[in-house]
């Protein structure tokens, strides 16, 4: 049974490559944001000490330190890791929504070209049959050699546009069969969906610039939000841990408190993140820009 445009778009959904491999490179992307906002690693040192005219070890030192940033910079980082998950999410949906329009494009060329296929096999046997009957009034003289041969270049005409319609078929399947992965499929549909007339074109503002900016909007407010994280990336970092020395005859256990200021390493950072969201503003700006031309220029054709 053939297959309908809906279930050739499920199917490519679940078999495509490429959206497969969107699909686990977003997941990557996703997991190495959260781990921006980790723990530090902790620190285990140990030192033992000699001492000329002493057999052995004299005295020891371990240490085990923990550093973390400031409190307030893991909420941050949090709500701004939030933000860049929900841009990569919209991404992988832009991409989604690119391969499967793709798919129903083709979808549609393949009903169009059933479609010249059903007429083309009709005109093939209506020039066939009229070729027979010119050929048999030839013989019995009821008919010249100028109108058989006039009905013969039909007849071509007809063959080759039935070899460039299975030509364009055989390349539209290849295409439709490349993106569901090589895996068999079956579409003889020659039948256009139903499709209502947009008379609105608010509504169709709506819908499509929504699927269009959702992903420059996520980028965009996530620039945003990495503004204040990298404003409070100034305040100190701190490090907690243990202490035991060791000596021949006795043991002392302490507490470490410690912490560093980020001077150097912090430095451009706010200016980076600044110059980053107003990038971002400005690729969101100019793809609103480029969708509203476009559906104003579809609606005005359609």
């Amino acid at each position: 049974q053939a297959q309908s445009i809906d279930e050739v778009l499920r199917q490519i959904e679940q078999n495509n490559k490429e959206l497969q491999s969107q699909q686990h490179a977003t997941r990557a992307a996703q997991l190495e944001v959260q781990t921006q906002n980790n723990l530090e690693d902790p620190s285990v040192e140990y030192s033992p000490f000699y001492t000329k005219g002493i057999t052995g070890m004299s005295s020891s030192e371990l240490v085990v330190t923990q550093g973390f940033d400031f409190p307030t910079l893991y909420a941050a980082r949090s709500r701004s890791g939030k933000l860049q998950r929900e841009a990569l999410h919209r991404q992988y949906e832009a991409t989604r929504r690119d391969i499967l329009l793709n798919a129903k494009n083709l979808c549609l060329d393949l009903v169009m070209l059933n479609k010249q296929q059903g007429l083309l096999e009709e005109r093939k046997k209506n020039a066939d049959e009229l070729l027979a009957l010119f050929e048999k009034r030839l013989e019995e003289g009821d008919a010249g050699i100028l109108e058989v041969n006039k009905i013969k270049m039909e007849r071509m005409s007809v063959q080759t546009e039935v070899s460039q319609n299975n030509a364009a078929h055989r390349t539209a399947l290849q295409q439709l069969l490349a993106m569901n992965g090589n895996l068999p499929m079956d579409f003889t549909s020659r039948d256009y969906p139903q499709v209502e007339a947009l008379k609105d074109y608010n509504a169709l503002y709506d819908e499509v610039m929504d699927a269009t900016l959702l992903a420059a909007d996520a980028a965009a407010r996530a620039a945003e939000k990495n503004i204040s994280v990298s404003r409070q990336s100034w305040l100190p970092k701190l490090e907690i841990g243990y202490r035991r020395n060791t000596s021949l005859d006795e043991k002392s256990n302490g507490f470490l408190i410690g912490g560093s200021l980020p001077i150097f390493s912090n430095r451009k950072k706010h200016q980076i993140a600044r110059a980053q969201a107003i990038s971002a503003q400005y690729q969101l700006d100019n793809a609103r820009l480029q969708a509203e031309a476009q559906v104003q220029s579809q609606f005005n054709e359609m």
